[in-house]
């Protein structure tokens, strides 16, 4: 255990000392590859809760990973999707505390600014002072999704809508970097034109606000069920879906 975890079990001990029953640690913090990982219980039935905000119980419950250092904060999570499609909500389970952990996250304030910081924003969502139209937005998640050391693909043109899939080609500008292009003639005018390489474009019909997962197959079980079996948003498909059911819908416990 790091000194770092050391003083967050410090802090949260004093926080619920302080403030007793509004914070709670539940169970013995579990360590893994370096991180820490506790689950506390907070105390949400006094926030005020307004017509499109986000709705909370009596008590809700936070998983919480500590890195090993306070360079960055520790992430705050849920393990429901009754918060999916909320604004600042990541993957449908993370809560995004900090838009910019580098100017905005301060090791100095201790755990206990994570709390502070943790009710202001639960505060502001049950309120519904997040304005989703303002938000940042990423279409997968709400997260990029990328591999230290894989190569960017410049998209050179927006893709027409009409089709779901169609063809493309991808050209290798440097080591780092590849322009995906969708007529194939544009190739011919490149130094290597043969070494264009051709690939499927599949443009979904919906987005991925559980992300597109670590898997081929997980990816494929998204794509056909992208809310895990929970009701969607009646503007979140934009084509009348017809289910294969080649995909095994990804399903959450729901507490």
């Amino acid at each position: 255990m790091s000194d770092w975890h050391t003083k967050v079990l410090s802090d949260l001990a004093a926080f619920g000392a302080a403030f007793p029953g509004e914070v709670e640690l539940i169970g013995k913090p579990r360590h893994s590859s370096g991180d820490m990982h506790l689950r506390i219980r907070v105390l949400t039935g006094g926030l005020k809760h307004e017509v499109g905000g986000l709705p909370l119980r009596r008590y809700e419950e936070f998983r919480i990973v500590v890195g090993p250092s306070d360079v960055s904060p520790p992430q705050v999570q849920v393990d429901h999707l009754r918060f999916l499609n909320h604004a600042h909500v990541l993957l449908g389970t993370r809560l995004c505390l900090y838009l910019d952990p580098s100017r905005e996250w301060d090791p100095v304030n201790g755990f206990g600014g994570l709390i502070d910081r943790l009710m202001a924003w639960l505060s502001d969502a049950a309120a519904g002072r997040f304005d989703a139209q303002t938000a940042l937005y990423h279409a997968v998640g709400g997260v990029l999704h990328a591999t230290d050391g894989d190569p960017t693909v410049v998209v050179r043109r927006s893709i027409p809508s009409g089709r779901l899939v169609r063809n493309g080609w991808l050209i290798e500008r440097s080591r780092q970097r590849y322009d995906l292009v969708l007529d194939r003639n544009h190739t011919r005018h490149e130094p290597s034109p043969d070494s264009a390489q051709h690939v499927p474009i599949l443009r979904l019909d919906a987005a991925l606000p559980l992300g597109a997962g670590t898997t081929l197959l997980t990816l494929l079980c998204l794509i056909e069920d992208p809310y895990a079996g929970h009701q969607a948003p009646g503007e979140a498909f934009t084509i009348r879906r017809s289910q294969t059911g080649l995909a095994r819908p990804l399903r959450a416990r729901v507490r």
